[in-house]
């Protein structure tokens, strides 16, 4: 059985949150539809303007604002 501390289940859930953020904001930048899927990183305009849009969003949220400039 696999078990959860607060800590991962913190960073699962920031992830999967940062994950979605920066499809939908993909989505809306360029007219396009992921399906679900989250745009792979690259130095694409494409996706660096998804990505600083991403960013502005979620400027409230330190912890989520952070996750997206390391990982995605």
């Amino acid at each position: 059985m696999l078990q959860y501390n607060f800590e991962t289940m913190e960073t699962d859930i920031l992830k999967q949150n940062a994950e979605h953020l920066i499809m939908r904001s993909y989505e809306i930048v360029n007219g396009v539809n992921c399906y679900g899927y989250t745009p792979i990183k690259s130095n694409s305009p494409d996706y660096q303007r998804a990505k600083k849009k991403a960013l502005y969003l979620c400027r409230k949220f330190p912890k989520m604002t952070q996750y997206i400039k390391d990982n995605l």
